[in-house]
């Protein structure tokens, strides 16, 4: 969900196993969490952000896997 509060799912999908990075930056850019970074077999994976050490704000989601990037904002409140 999102907006979410003490802690969220991030689900994606693989067609094929590849080397995969899912990281959580603040609105600055700086890493704040590091979700998965390594190789995933193929199909649907999901992951969970735990907000508990973060304060309140927008972040944002980006899922790297070869020359592709996909980058979502996420709202946490407390």
């Amino acid at each position: 969900p999102n907006p979410f509060r003490a802690a969220t799912s991030v689900t994606f999908d693989l067609p094929r196993r590849a080397a995969v990075s899912l990281i959580v930056t603040d609105a600055l850019g700086r890493r704040v969490a590091t979700l998965e970074e390594g190789l995933c077999d193929a199909g649907r994976h999901t992951r969970t952000l735990s907000g508990d050490a973060l304060p309140p704000g927008n972040y944002h989601l980006l899922l790297r896997s070869g020359d592709k990037v996909r980058t979502r904002t996420i709202t946490l409140l407390h």
